[in-house]
């Protein structure tokens, strides 16, 4: 856990307004799915993923990348998500390693991971 304080003050007087404490804590990722894919060289690698249902008919709410080149979308089907992204691949000899974190709440904190290597 790491703890940290941010103190507002006001800029003429310098007074303190308020005072943020931080408690953070690091939590390590859990990779569940692994998919290695294979693509042609010096080209545009375009993927679509359907994801299952959730238990409790939780949804995905928001995707991000570990990788910012990798373009990412979701798109709402009937029961299922589809989520799609696309990236460039280089020569057939680079592999190219990223993560895609799935969250299912707002808050960002509840999430699946899909760690895909194209």
């Amino acid at each position: 856990m790491y703890s940290t304080k941010v103190v507002f003050r006001r800029w003429d007087t310098k007074e303190p307004l308020s005072i943020l404490d931080l408690h953070i804590y690091r939590r390590s990722f859990l990779i569940q799915h692994a998919v290695t894919f294979i693509s042609e060289t010096s080209a545009n690698w375009e993927k679509q993923i359907l994801l299952p249902p959730m238990i409790r008919d939780r949804r995905v709410l928001s995707v991000r990348c570990s990788d910012p080149s990798v373009r990412t979308t979701i798109r709402n089907a009937t029961l299922q998500q589809v989520i799609s992204f696309t990236t460039y691949a280089a020569e057939t000899s680079d592999r190219k390693t990223f993560l895609l974190l799935l969250y299912s709440d707002h808050y960002q904190t509840r999430w699946v991971i899909f760690c895909l290597r194209p």
